[in-house]
């Protein structure tokens, strides 16, 4: 209980200085806007053109089908929250996170694109990909309550939609970039994160990403 409550204090310490706040502000500020002008989710949705899954091949190619990830490096993209999906996509184009092909790739995307890419991405079901050890998931359950609900709510899809949605993300993704956050590596940068999983053993690590896997 004393370490949860250093790490919620020290997330709330330096909620102001995180990277990427401006990215986060200005991708709630985005979609306020698109969501005003379109009249709700259900007509954004409704609005998205026709050939929309031709023009997300380019991230289907390296995210997989309905953003289903194939790969231990690269995260599934499915069923992610919008909010999330439009700061990285911002942070990515100033260059303030690896790897640098998905700077130039998102350099090449207006403001509308990357609010269309999030919302195909935010309707499409997440499918459980890679393996996934239950025995370890129910270890990691006291950890995830320990050390991520906080942000990531009760179930991993975020206590709000800021947050990343971890459920059913690929184990192996969750696992690499936690100890690159933990590790503070040029890779994954966030402070919030590096604060989060401070002191997480590799074994610990391994038990969150399994449990979030599976949920």
């Amino acid at each position: 209980m004393k370490r949860f409550l250093v790490v919620v204090g020290g997330l709330l310490a330096c909620w102001a200085v995180v990277a990427g706040v401006e990215e986060r502000l200005e991708a709630r500020q985005l979609l306020e806007a698109f969501f005003t002008e379109q009249g709700g989710w259900e007509q954004a949705i409704a609005a998205l053109p026709s050939d929309i899954e031709d023009q997300m091949r380019i991230c289907i190619a390296c995210h997989g089908e309905g953003g289903n990830s194939p790969n231990r490096e690269i995260p599934s993209l499915a069923g992610q929250n919008p909010p999330y999906f439009v700061e990285q996509m911002l942070v990515y184009q100033r260059a303030a996170r690896y790897p640098e092909m998905m700077h130039l790739l998102s350099e090449q995307m207006e403001r509308e694109g990357i609010l269309a890419a999030a919302l195909y991405f935010a309707i499409q079901p997440r499918r459980v990909m890679g393996e996934v050890d239950h025995q370890k998931g129910q270890q990691g359950a006291a950890l995830y309550r320990a050390y991520c609900i906080h942000c990531h709510g009760e179930d991993g899809s975020g206590a709000n939609p800021g947050y990343a949605n971890l459920r059913g993300q690929r184990a192996d993704y969750l696992s690499i970039s936690m100890r690159r956050f933990r590790d503070r590596s040029e890779r994954r940068v966030s402070h919030e994160m590096a604060v989060a999983t401070l002191g997480l053993s590799d074994q610990q690590i391994e038990e969150l990403a399994h449990y979030l896997a599976g949920q």
